[in-house]
């Protein structure tokens, strides 16, 4: 067995290293294109892991609501109502368990005398810590079952109280309301849909509320979850459910002129495929798009390095042909031909493989960052990435392998003894395909690399509707009835505003680049049914602060105007409700769960979110001190002095309050994390597959080059001008380049049109952009062709024919 291994591989192991250069290259080539590939398959696995760690994953889903008023569809959202999911427990005998989460996205807690902010906090129902798989550390799922209960991160009870241990400690909200802990679970993993740092039990809400509020069917803020029997059918389920809705509530639709609908969505696909409202964590959600995109394109660099490897091994088979003939004069058969060149190939690949393992350990870190991941090489644990490695380096080996091996057998032995054809035919069209194939996805590359930039550059440049620039949020304490915070607010406001580097500051209790959760029925006086309109509160120097455009009517004025007076509309809000212009709507009244509001002003639509997203329906409210965010406005390039001074300002007035802010504009720009990690990738892994492309393209000329080193002395002896013999060489690769470049503008302008029809407002199709490609392409094609050709088209004639 070894004797016959080592047929194979002592003369592969000879030959790679009598060709060093071009054995060199191909190592090269393939560890690029292994590394490329293996980061991306990890990335693509890290992806498509989320929410697998839970034990029922497969049989966990969650509840999404869809609602439609009058036959339209108002809104599709992640969220359902807190009375769906008893009733899907109560009723059907499938569901084993059910449990919803409310999302507390803000806060401030103590404990042990000290106060930290928290902005990752659910108010769930007992049955989340059963559903799900949390890894405890001490309590266990009975843990939420007694009132007034808390279960804390790892991280919080360290960050608390220093140790792990804390069962039985006290955790204290902004009310002064007391929480137990009763249970410490292990960080929630970074490929969970579901992030928190804290679960408390619902009897705060509950309170609030009056009651539980099972019964209710309007409020929609509950991320629903049910946990179904193995081999129960969702779509059966939904259809029974829709039935049950159908006995249960037709009078209540009828009376409110709309329709519900529960569909079930299953928490493994939930961050890859699911964009609706309400979101869990909506800048965090990936895109299975993006995943598979980023998959073929790891396959595709993998298989331009293969491409590589076969066009400049096929091309110096013609060098081994006497030893070839030889082995076959005394008896190899084609298999142990094909296995020689096979043996060589796989050889290659372990060190490119060896390589690669070594290249990812190093950049690891830098392609984290690149796509906001925290991927670690535990992968390399996994038995499916060893599967998959191992696949791709077989395969690899053996394609790269049988078609060199091929170009020769293609002749018999006596043929091959008294040399092979300079230019067979079949190989060299086989060649120009290879060639053509690697440019094409190249340039497929590189012209979607500058239409994903393109695209991102004209949503950021939007015009916005609103000033997001130069703009510090600080994180503000809720309302207390047993703190004075709407007086500390104008206190610490009048404070602030005397510094000369702000211009405004103003309280909301939302701001642009986060989602509008709030939201309620909004009807006209006399109307039988109302829209949905979603609610933001804000004092007086919001409009101007943020740049707001009032279009009719007027702002805010302070001791005038109150939330059970007075009401600002946005325009898509106007029309919603019936305006046919934003004059029309002022000074005339709409009902607001029974209390009547005076429409005193109406602004222009502005861009809550992206403008990947259509503007909301908006009404705004008065309400100074009693919100969740403080903005500031300032006018100075040194923002470092300024916060200092902001944060002494607010421990004056907010004592025991931690100062937590952040820079506006980075918030926003979290809204384009996948479409900049899709230019970046596209940019860095077409770079790639033009590099590992010029590279085959360097080994093949060089290779051609000293194939033809006789003919072009011979011609600069018959007086061939060095311009001449340069165009004689690369004229041929700037036609494969030229046909690559044909085929691939059509290709991908249809798939970036698909592409970019997913947006509301895109760039539109230029061809400049894939002149400006090809060109590229050509460019380093030439440069890497050119540099070889020149070298030998300078050599002294007398030293390429002395020996003739």
């Amino acid at each position: 067995m070894i004797k016959s291994w080592t047929r194979y591989f002592l003369p592969a192991f000879r030959h790679i290293i009598i060709n060093k250069q071009f054995s060199l290259i191909n190592l090269l080539g393939l560890s690029i294109g292994l590394s490329a590939c293996l980061l991306l398959i990890q990335y693509a696995v890290f992806e498509f892991s989320f929410d697998k760690f839970h034990e029922n994953s497969h049989n966990i889903y969650r509840i999404r609501y869809d609602n439609y008023r009058d036959g339209i569809s108002e809104f599709n959202s992640a969220a359902a109502v807190p009375a769906v999911g008893q009733a899907m427990k109560d009723n059907f005998a499938e569901v084993i368990e059910y449990a919803w989460a409310f999302p507390v996205y803000n806060g401030f807690f103590t404990a042990e005398g000290k106060t930290y902010h928290e902005n990752s906090c659910q108010v769930v129902t007992p049955g989340f810590i059963k559903i799900f798989s949390w890894k405890y550390i001490h309590g266990d799922t009975s843990a939420l079952s007694k009132p007034y209960s808390v279960v804390i991160s790892k991280s919080c009870a360290l960050k608390y109280f220093g140790f792990t241990n804390a069962l039985g400690s006290i955790i204290m909200n902004e009310e002064g309301l007391e929480y137990t802990v009763r249970g410490i679970i292990e960080d929630v993993p970074d490929n969970s849909h579901i992030k928190f740092s804290m679960l408390f039990s619902p009897e705060d809400l509950y309170d609030r509320l009056e009651g539980r509020q099972d019964e209710l069917w309007t409020w929609y803020d509950f991320n629903t979850y049910i946990l179904l029997e193995e081999e129960s059918d969702p779509l059966k389920f939904e259809k029974k459910f829709d039935q049950w809705l159908i006995n249960h509530l037709s009078d209540f639709w009828e009376t409110d002129h709309r329709r519900q609908y529960f569909r079930l969505q299953q928490i493994e696909s939930i961050h890859l495929y699911s964009n609706l409202s309400q979101e869990s964590i909506p800048d965090e959600r990936g895109n299975g798009r993006l995943v598979i995109i980023l998959s073929c394109v790891a396959l595709s660099i993998l298989f331009i390095a293969w491409i590589s490897y076969i066009n400049l091994s096929s091309s110096m088979s013609g060098n081994r042909a006497k030893e070839v003939g030889v082995r076959m004069i005394v008896g190899a058969r084609k298999r142990n031909i094909i296995g020689l060149f096979v043996g060589e190939s796989l050889i290659m690949h372990l060190f490119a493989s060896g390589l690669s393992l070594v290249i990812i350990e190093l950049i690891l870190p830098s392609f984290s960052r690149l796509i906001e991941r925290e991927l670690t090489l535990s992968i390399l644990t996994d038995p499916w990435f060893w599967i998959i490695f191992t696949l791709l380096l077989f395969s690899g080996a053996l394609i790269s392998g049988i078609f060199p091996a091929l170009s020769i057998l293609a002749y018999k032995p006596f043929d091959i003894l008294k040399g092979l054809p300079e230019r067979n035919h079949s190989k060299f069209i086989l060649r120009k395909i290879l060639v053509v194939i690697q440019f094409l996805v190249s340039i497929g590359f590189i012209s979607s690399a500058f239409f994903s930039f393109s695209q991102l550059h004209y949503m950021k440049k939007q015009i916005l509707g609103i000033d997001i620039d130069k703009t510090i949020v600080i994180w503000c304490p809720e309302y207390n009835p047993q703190q004075p915070y709407p007086e500390n607010y104008r206190n610490f406001k009048n404070n602030v505003k005397s510094l000369k580097e702000v211009d405004y500051i103003t309280a909301s209790n939302n701001i642009p680049g986060v989602e509008i959760f709030l939201s309620e029925i909004i009807q006209k006086p006399g109307e039988l049914h109302g829209r949905i309109i979603y609610e933001v509160k804000m004092d007086e120097d919001y409009i101007p602060s943020y740049h707001l455009e009032l279009v009719s009517g007027r702002n805010f004025i302070p001791r005038i105007d109150t939330m059970e007076h007075s009401v600002i509309l946005n325009i898509s809000a106007a029309k919603i409700l019936g305006y046919s212009s934003p004059d029309e709507a002022i000074n005339d009244t709409v009902i607001r769960s029974g209390v009547e509001l005076t429409i005193i002003g109406v602004i222009k639509d502005y861009q809550q979110m992206s403008v990947k997203e259509s503007p909301r329906p908006l009404m705004f409210y008065y309400s100074a001190g009693n919100s969740s965010y403080i903005s500031l406005k300032f006018n100075t390039q040194d923002a470092d002095q300024l916060i200092s001074e902001i944060e002494d300002s607010w421990l004056e007035f907010y004592p025991g309050k931690p100062f937590k802010y952040f820079i506006l504009d980075r918030i926003f720009e979290r809204q384009y994390r996948i479409d900049k990690q899709i230019y970046r990738a596209l940019s860095i892994f077409a770079a790639l597959a033009l590099f590992i492309a010029v590279l085959g393209l360097i080994g093949l000329s060089t290779y051609t080059t000293l194939r033809r080193t006789k003919e072009i002395a011979i011609r600069k002896v018959n007086g061939a001008k060095i311009s001449s013999i340069l165009v004689l060489l690369v004229k041929e690769y700037i036609v494969m380049i030229s046909i690559a470049f044909l085929i691939a503008t059509p290709l991908t302008w249809v798939a970036l049109g698909r592409w970019l029809d997913s947006y509301p407002e895109h760039i539109n199709m230029n061809w400049y952009n894939f002149v400006l490609s090809g060109l590229i392409a050509i460019l380093f094609a030439l440069i890497s062709v050119a540099v070889q050709t020149i070298r030998s088209a300078t050599m002294n004639p007398s030293r390429s024919l002395k020996y003739e």
